[in-house]
């Protein structure tokens, strides 16, 4: 079986697609994110609950409870791949704790510095973004957070 990655030119159009829904998404400007999307986005979180977010509004709601919860929210990429498909982004995570998360964890005014790795995923001929997919250590969130105790640390 042979695959065919995608050339420079489409891994640099995916660069900038990537680039824009990043810097929009941090800077909290909802509709441009979702802009940056082609037909029915659709956004992942694996360590939140709830299913995957598709559509317009679902993913509207979930990147609002997320940036509530951290309005300062901060991606630094460290490293970035291409595949066929995606491009995958591994960084830091970074913010301040100011908003429910989760839908049950209150604002505790705690940093998070968290490893992630976000999947941006789209067809396999072009730069049109299908999906975005994240993923980090929920149990060193919320020890960071302050809403658990250390793994190993005595029961109370």
């Amino acid at each position: 079986m042979t695959v065919a990655f995608p050339d420079g030119e489409l891994q640099a159009a995916r660069e900038r697609v990537v680039a824009e829904h990043m810097r929009a998404e941090m800077a909290g400007d909802l509709d441009a994110t979702l802009a940056t999307f082609a037909g029915e986005p659709e956004y992942d979180i694996v360590a939140m609950p709830g299913p995957v977010r598709r559509g317009d509004e679902p993913v509207r709601g979930l990147l609002t409870d997320l940036l509530h919860a951290f309005p300062a929210l901060g991606l630094h990429v460290e490293v970035l791949r291409h595949t066929v498909d995606a491009i995958v982004i591994e960084g830091r995570m970074t913010g301040t704790h100011r908003g429910t998360y989760a839908g049950s964890v209150e604002a505790t005014g705690h940093a998070m510095d968290l490893r992630a790795a976000i999947f941006f995923t789209f067809g396999t001929d072009d730069a049109a973004l299908r999906r975005e997919t994240v993923y980090y250590d929920e149990l060193t969130l919320l020890v960071q957070l302050g809403a658990m105790a250390p793994p190993g640390s005595p029961v109370t």
